[in-house]
């Protein structure tokens, strides 16, 4: 599959679902929850993305390693507000975490674009 689906178009269509959820987001504000951001359901579909984008550039998939990592961070994430703070509540301090991987995802993202823009 990552080698069947240019990330250009993977990017393209990531651009179309986002801005049709914008859409729908505007349409039915009332039957939305007010926390539930369009962000949210960001990482999903850039780790797919980040999974065709490496396996594009490097020859091998990055999608093993990331997977470990952020698995690591959350479970080191509970460990320190657990244990070192005191004070840990799940919803909130995995809606903490879920808002992290939105913002570092793009970036990692980014990377590989720049890797397979310059390769």
């Amino acid at each position: 599959m990552a080698q069947s689906i240019s990330w250009l178009i993977l990017l393209g269509i990531s651009i179309v679902v986002f801005t049709g959820l914008f859409f729908i987001r505007r349409t039915f504000y009332r039957f939305i929850p007010r926390e539930l951001q369009i962000a949210d359901l960001l990482p999903p579909v850039l780790i797919l993305n980040l999974h065709v984008l490496s396996f594009q550039t490097t020859g091998w998939s990055v999608f093993p390693y990331l997977m470990i990592t952020w698995l690591t961070l959350l479970l080191a994430f509970v460990i320190y507000r657990g244990f070192i703070t005191q004070s840990f509540r799940f919803r909130k301090d995995m809606l903490t975490y879920w808002r992290f991987s939105t913002l570092v995802l793009p970036i990692i993202y980014i990377i590989f674009l720049v890797i397979n823009l310059l390769k």
